[in-house]
């Protein structure tokens, strides 16, 4: 079994949470937040689990995005769960 590796991701944010980002050059729409973030004080990352899409009428697929705050950096997973 391969591991899986987080791709990089740019994401923008609306209240604090993700509304649309860029993976892989396409633009998708954060249709659903499914998680967020649990507020803990010695976090590494902060996470949000959603659902989105790449246009309307296409179905949404579930992704992990995380912020890394050390640099500020954005990754993607493709959420298997």
């Amino acid at each position: 079994m391969s591991a899986v590796r987080p791709e990089p991701a740019q994401v923008w944010l609306s209240e604090d949470k993700p509304a649309r980002f860029v993976w892989r050059g396409r633009r998708y729409a954060v249709l659903s937040v499914l998680e967020s973030p649990q507020e803990e004080a010695a976090q590494a990352w902060r996470c949000w689990r959603v659902t989105a899409s790449p246009a309307r009428g296409v179905p949404g697929s579930a992704f992990r995005l995380c912020l890394d705050l050390e640099r500020g950096n954005w990754y993607l997973w493709r959420d298997q769960a």
